[in-house]
């Protein structure tokens, strides 16, 4: 199976994004490095930062990629929720999310009850120091 992927191009300070003409544009090669298919070739990336496509899904159905920033609601044992802000990532054996705000524990695991897509580390990093 092909994970679809997306890079961040370091140089033009741009994302790009797996779909090109309803197909996937963006390979990465059997060492890791990252191929696009231009036309009728393909052509090595250099100067990108790749991020796979997680199992994640926010609450209004998106699919969620590594370094994704999101709003989260976590339940506590009060009946209420914590309001939280975290980042995609791949820890171990699975998909999560890293809560950068309020500042708790990462190495507890939460249930949590909304997941909001707010963009990404790249292009919104001014999301990571908000409060939600």
């Amino acid at each position: 199976m092909n994970t679809p992927v997306r890079i961040w191009d370091t140089t033009a300070k741009r994302m790009i994004y797996p779909q090109e003409g309803g197909k996937q544009a963006i390979f990465l090669t059997m060492d890791g490095r990252p191929i696009q298919h231009r036309g009728n070739h393909l052509a090595l990336l250099d100067g990108v930062e790749v991020m796979q496509m997680s199992t994640l899904i926010s609450s209004d159905r998106r699919r969620l990629y590594e370094q994704d920033i999101c709003d989260i609601d976590i339940p506590n044992e009060y009946g209420s929720c914590l309001k939280g802000r975290g980042v995609v990532v791949f820890k171990e054996l699975g998909w999560c999310i890293a809560i950068v705000q309020p500042k708790i524990g990462l190495h507890e695991d939460y249930d949590i009850s909304h997941i909001e897509y707010r963009g990404n580390v790249h292009e919104n990093p001014e999301l990571l120091k908000e409060t939600p």
